[in-house]
């Protein structure tokens, strides 16, 4: 080997773990953004929406694999209500 050229060590190299500070800071900061313009809005007696408990209905729904539909006395019902993005997302959860 060249005595000018540095040699290079045999086996695999080490790899560094990345850094998340950078992450965790912007995370954070989003997540402190959100909880202010929520505060702000909502204020500090914040009562919950009277139509998350039909929502919360369809996304059971939707995890039981009843379909998109509310719940009656009678059983379920199709429901063209409410829009299927967000009980799609909450019956995920």
């Amino acid at each position: 080997m060249n005595a000018l050229v540095p040699s290079r060590g045999r086996g695999p190299r080490r790899r560094e773990a990345p850094d998340l500070r950078p992450w965790l800071v912007l995370f954070a900061a989003g997540f402190a953004v959100r909880a202010l313009v929520i505060g702000l809005a909502q204020g500090v007696h914040a009562h919950p929406d009277p139509t998350s408990s039909a929502c919360d209905t369809i996304a059971w729904s939707l995890a039981r694999k009843s379909g998109f539909s509310l719940a009656d006395a009678s059983g379920p019902y199709p429901t063209a209500s409410w829009a299927p993005l967000l009980p799609w997302l909450t019956g995920m959860l």
